[in-house]
């Protein structure tokens, strides 16, 4: 239990770390260059061979960053803007200060750059091999991560190959040239760390399996890129779900660009499929690019089936992955857009558990491969007004796109009751399903009615609305009222009854026995006589007192 509590914290820790840097450092630094002002600034000092579009002008930017500018290791002790604007008006600075100053300069001449940071420290850790512990957890290592400079290059897009090109304005670097983006990692902590050049190559393969670009709001994982060896590091990656969340976290959805989503995955791929076949059974298993198909699980299948393997390991043949399709039953195509053709049997069928206590026989599932379905033909609503239903009177509405033709949705707490009470056609709209009591429960949203009554159901929504907020207010001064009453009757008993017996002795017991002075004076006006003070809580020095006469408590502190 304290073994699960202490890697909970680890995650939760190194969550925290990642969100942090990227939040504090990668997030300014990219909304620094996306400053217009600051872009003009920064374009200005650039020639005019780099106003082009070709990848000519992508080179003179280059050469014009190396002789303009100057990598220092000093630090300066200001905020983000003030150092940006120093290192621009020096032609100096550290190397996160000039690739933004290049980033800003490359978005104003219409080029699309964003920044890339390798999350050097405790954001790079792996796991050893054979072991849970991370790489590097030593107190030297950590000290060594401290020493190390914040580490910063400048990715391109170039709209004539579709691809994203890197850029590290360091002397010795070349223009797209991955694995020399790591090299000059190497070489530019060499100047300020105490290291020996195994270490740091070292630490360059914690460091390079985490990058993270960032433009315009937008975090993207592009370690790929930069990691020959992608596969073995994916597996010894540590704590994968805390850092996607991370990224996925700060991300600006609204902001995103298919464009250079589409060119990521391009390159990716492609770097994928160029990779060796694995020579182990280990290896192929959730690999990237190949796959047995003794691995493949119930619902995938290879379709079309190659004629010839790409290799083989421990006599099963191994194919690319590319050509592993994926089965569904003809409902979750439905949700994903799709429909089964008429006619088409299934590729496959899996049989369904029984419920626990129901003796009944198992059911058959049948699955149907891609090549089986078309594009999903959305109902429309008949020209008198009805909605088309399910056999269980209500609408699909998985997305935007199940919507049927000519039809709204009113998510409106009040629009069932206003179509029911105009006597307008409709339909409840099941979003999802979640888990309740270990069985899936449909949840639905609103209603489905037509576009031509949509005026009038909001219109009769919002006197619903009106008239249940007067009800509900008329209720809540009804019971203020009820409630003051209340207190006003009890006030009146108490005042008769203290007019009535206030000066009579009061029978005291169960059966009327005799009364006491006491519980007479108790009753008028007198002054207390406390009996000895007793101490009921001696670590806060608290005491009690108690009057003899009507037995009233006091508590005080003694000092």
């Amino acid at each position: 239990m304290v073994a699960s509590m202490n890697t909970a914290k680890a995650r939760n820790r190194y969550f925290i770390n990642t969100r942090m840097f990227l939040r504090t450092v990668a997030r300014r630094l990219d909304d620094a260059a996306s400053d217009e002002e600051f872009q003009a600034i920064c374009l200005s000092t650039m020639p005019k061979e780099a106003l082009g579009r070709t990848r000519e002008s992508l080179a003179h930017v280059f050469l014009h960053m190396l002789a303009t500018f100057t990598v220092t290791t000093t630090p300066r002790y200001s905020c983000w803007h003030d150092r940006l604007r120093l290192c621009l008006a020096n032609r100096k600075g550290e190397l996160f200060e000039v690739a933004t100053v290049c980033a800003a300069g490359l978005r104003g001449a219409g080029f699309r750059a964003r920044l890339a940071f390798p999350l050097v420290g405790r954001h790079g850790l792996r796991r050893e091999e054979g072991t849970g512990k991370p790489r590097g957890s030593s107190a030297r290592r950590r000290g060594d991560w401290e020493r190390l400079r914040l580490f910063c290059f400048v990715e391109i897009f170039f709209d004539a190959e579709r691809r994203w090109l890197p850029l590290l304005p360091l002397p010795g670097s070349i223009l797209d040239d991955p694995r020399g983006v790591r090299a000059g990692f190497v070489d530019y902590q060499m100047e300020s760390s105490k290291l020996d050049r195994a270490d740091l190559e070292k630490l360059a393969d914690l460091a390079f399996s985490h990058v993270v670009s960032v433009e315009g709001g937008i975090l993207r994982d592009i370690s790929r890129r930069y990691c020959a060896q992608w596969v073995e590091i994916q597996k010894k990656r540590c704590y994968p779900r805390e850092y996607e969340l991370a990224i996925r976290s700060l991300s600006n959805p609204s902001t995103a660009d298919d464009c250079g989503d589409l060119a990521d995955e391009e390159d990716f791929r492609q770097r994928s499929e160029s990779d060796p076949v694995p020579t182990t059974l280990g290896g192929c298993k959730n690999h990237p690019a190949y796959v047995l198909e003794k691995d493949l699980n119930m619902n995938q299948v290879l379709h079309p089936r190659p004629t010839e393997p790409v290799g083989l390991v421990s006599g099963h043949p191994v194919f690319r992955r590319s050509a592993v399709q994926t089965l569904y039953s003809s409902h979750q195509w439905i949700r994903r857009m799709r429909q089964v053709r008429i006619g088409e049997r299934p590729f496959r069928t899996r049989t369904l558990r029984a419920d626990a206590g129901k003796a009944e026989d198992p059911k058959e599932l049948g699955l149907f491969g891609p090549w089986q379905t078309e594009p999903l033909m959305v109902p429309s609503a008949t020209a008198d007004g009805k909605v088309p239903k399910n056999a269980l009177g209500n609408v699909e509405l998985w997305t935007a796109q199940h919507l049927p033709l000519g039809c709204v949705h009113l998510r409106d707490e009040f629009a069932a009751r206003a179509a029911k009470s105009l006597g307008v056609d409709f339909a409840p709209a099941m979003t999802r399903f979640e888990w309740r009591e270990r069985r899936a429960c449909p949840v639905f949203d609103g209603v489905i009615v037509c576009e031509q009554f949509r005026a009038k159901v909001a219109e009769q929504c919002q006197r619903l609305r009106s008239d249940h907020e007067r009800r509900m207010k008329e209720q809540i001064e009804r019971r203020v009222l009820r409630r003051w009453k209340m207190l006003l009757r009890r006030l009146d008993a108490m005042d008769k009854i203290e007019r009535r017996y206030g000066h009579q002795p009061l029978s005291i017991g169960r059966h009327g026995g005799s009364s006491t002075a006491e519980a007479i004076q108790s009753r008028t006006p007198h002054q207390h006589d406390f009996e000895e003070p007793r101490a009921i809580d001696l670590t806060r020095s608290l005491w009690r007192k108690q009057c003899r006469i009507c037995r009233i408590q006091v508590d005080f502190e003694v000092f």
